[in-house]
């Protein structure tokens, strides 16, 4: 009931929302290992095959391409859940009396895609690993998934080598992550977690995502149970960017009737491999409603 952009945030009648319908993650042709040139694979025939593929052909549409078909649906009124928003026509569930024509058209492509890393020595435990990453990639041109990350992941990456030029280094290693084809199914996380499996289960302390970092004020922190007292210690130390007079953590709570640190039990983002894989201490941050 808001209206649509530019009036407000919600797309315009004519938008199309893209977004990938494999339920798994990771390369369909690796299940369980690293995809990496010359490895053994499955057949593509086989992937497809899976519960992790849709067997039904879909297609995102527009609102308004969407109100096209359903004015000429028959048949039996849809659940109340499913009805649109005031004003909107009756949903109806079909069958007919219209005929709708779909024509699909894909092509099966193995692509080559590339993680970037950058690593900080650590000077006292070398060989314990503190993970920072964002994934690069975008449906369309990422404004908020995943470059409002990437500014703030590059950001603090000038500012750890600014403070390296002064001599400093930190107690444990650092290393971030660029990662390739999140949208697909978080396959460039997915598949370097599998490939580094037994070394991240016994050096790495942490994983800190950040992917849509900024699309509103208010802080919406996940993490693992292991991060919880760290995390809220840590805001309370941060100067909230949009009132110098008080910190994250004040912001977050008067946002908050009750404030309340979400867990991180889907595959929303890369750090899923690192959760539900190697099992290590994660976090996912986000500034968002309002």
């Amino acid at each position: 009931g808001e209206g649509s952009f530019p009036d407000s945030r919600w797309l315009p009648p004519s938008g199309v929302q893209v977004g990938s319908l494999f339920r798994g993650v990771g390369d369909p042709t690796t299940p369980m290992w690293a995809s990496s040139e010359g490895c053994e694979r499955v057949s593509v025939e086989d992937a497809m095959a899976t519960d992790d593929m849709p067997g039904i052909p879909a297609l995102p549409v527009s609102a308004r391409d969407a109100a096209e078909i359903q004015q000429v649906l028959g048949g039996a009124e849809a659940p109340a859940d499913w009805q649109g928003r005031d004003g909107s026509p009756v949903y109806r569930l079909g069958p007919g009396p219209a005929v709708l024509n779909l024509t699909y058209q894909g092509n099966d492509t193995m692509a080559t895609i590339e993680n970037v890393f950058a690593v900080i020595e650590g000077a006292e435990e070398p060989d314990r690993y503190v993970i920072l990453g964002n994934h690069r990639d975008a449906w369309t041109f990422g404004a908020a998934d995943p470059n409002s990350g990437t500014a703030a992941m590059i950001e603090l990456a000038q500012r750890f080598s600014m403070l390296q030029k002064q001599g400093w280094r930190p107690r444990r290693t650092i290393i971030f992550c660029s990662w390739d084809a999140e949208e697909y199914g978080l396959t460039g996380s997915t598949e370097w977690v599998e490939e580094n499996r037994e070394m991240l289960s016994t050096r790495a302390v942490a994983y800190l995502n950040i992917d849509v970092s900024v699309v509103g004020p208010v802080l919406l922190p996940s993490t693992t149970p292991q991060l919880d007292e760290l995390l809220l210690e840590t805001i309370k130390l941060v100067q909230d960017p949009d009132n110098s007079s008080q910190t994250v953590y004040d912001s977050w709570v008067k946002a908050n009737a009750s404030p309340k640190i979400q867990r991180l039990g889907n595959g929303g983002s890369d750090y899923a491999a690192f959760v539900q894989h190697v099992g290590i201490p994660s976090t996912n941050l986000i500034f968002g409603e309002g």
